[in-house]
């Protein structure tokens, strides 16, 4: 079967109609939109629009001294004075700055940590909630703490790499460029850091890549199987990304279309709502079928390639899922836990025959 990133837009389409309108459930709604609310934290806010952090105001003006043909004149960048009082206090209480900015840091470091658990674990809650259409909290918070926390090492793991990596970079640029800094050059040693500098780029889009490929591929993989982090990325390069990394690509840059027109859509209806939609958990609860639609894209796109990432569970007697290839539902925990049929899905058996009255006995009343 081809591989397409189009035919799935339509499957999520009907999928997040299912999911969110068929019946409308609002104790569903809110309870998927939580889920949802915990698979995007450390993704970016939704309302901080304004990347200055507020109303500028002019710098102050004080009157012009005698002699001067304007009545008034512009003092110095406030930054910078306020820059150079902080460094001089810093000079002046090295051993405070530098145990503010450890606390700092480790404050950071363990809300970072924080933000990456509850992230890995919603990001299991919300498949999970799109793929049995329901809207769970406490059990999927149960069930898949084991994938989540292996979620969680692998996230904290590359995050700390990508830190210690740019950190070392721009450590060296420094020491390079030092001596230009001191003198107010641009000199050789500026240039070496800035070409040094230009290594984060590349870095920067590898880690992101592959936290693109874990979200997108490696956590439906552990879903369905019930593997730890490293067996199902080891799957996903064999049975996935193998020979298909245009593919993959395409499907990045369709993603990135639709993301595009999403943003578009949720930026209207935070401004629809008064910009009550833009507030944390409000937001992910008002434009939920965009993100259900968004992540059933993902699911349908994956399912194409081995009929075990089949994950579904689709009302019967209408199937929009991909039709089975190979290996039947079933092969993986989830499948066998979620996808047997039920009543409603058994085989049409047919009635027995017809049995005619035995000569002289009277017919059934």
């Amino acid at each position: 079967m081809a591989i397409s990133v189009a035919d799935p837009i339509g499957l999520a389409i009907n999928r997040a109609k299912l999911v969110c309108f068929q019946p409308f459930n609002i104790g569903k709604w809110f309870t998927l939109g939580f889920c949802a609310f915990l698979a995007s934290l450390g993704e970016g806010g939704c309302g901080n629009y304004n990347s200055g952090g507020g109303t500028r105001t002019a710098p102050p003006r004080v009157p012009a001294p005698p002699g001067s043909r304007t009545g008034t004149v512009w003092t110095s960048n406030p930054s910078a004075d306020q820059f150079r009082e902080v460094w001089d206090w810093i000079t002046r209480n090295v051993g405070v700055a530098i145990l503010v900015g450890l606390v700092a840091a480790l404050v950071i470091i363990a809300l970072t940590i924080v933000v990456i658990w509850l992230k890995s674990r919603g990001d299991f809650m919300f498949l999970d909630g799109i793929a049995r259409n329901v809207g769970e909290v406490v059990a999927p918070w149960k069930r898949f703490r084991p994938l989540g926390n292996s979620l969680c090492t692998f996230r904290v793991a590359l995050a700390a790499i990508s830190i210690s990596v740019s950190v070392v970079i721009v450590g060296v640029g420094l020491l390079l460029a030092w001596g230009d800094i001191q003198a107010k050059t641009f000199g050789g040693g500026a240039t070496a850091a800035l070409l040094l500098g230009l290594l984060l780029l590349p870095i920067w889009i590898l880690i992101g890549l592959i936290n693109w490929a874990t979200t997108m591929f490696v956590v439906p993989i552990m879903y369905l199987s019930g593997m730890s982090i490293a067996p199902a990325w080891a799957e996903f390069r064999e049975n996935v990304m193998r020979g298909n990394v245009g593919k993959l690509l395409l499907f990045l840059l369709m993603q990135i279309v639709l993301g595009i027109g999403v943003v578009f859509l949720q930026f209207v209806a935070g401004c629809a709502t008064c910009c009550i939609g833009f507030l944390p958990y409000l937001h992910n609860v008002l434009t939920l079928p965009l993100a259900v639609f968004m992540r059933s894209y993902s699911i349908y796109f994956l399912q194409q390639f081995d009929a075990r990432y089949s994950m579904m569970v689709e009302p019967p007697p209408v199937a929009m899922g991909f039709p089975v290839m190979g290996m039947p539902p079933g092969t993986y925990p989830q499948q066998q836990q979620y996808q047997q049929p039920g009543p409603s899905q058994q085989p049409y058996q047919p009635p027995p025959p017809y049995q005619p009255p035995p000569p002289g006995g009277d017919l059934p009343r």
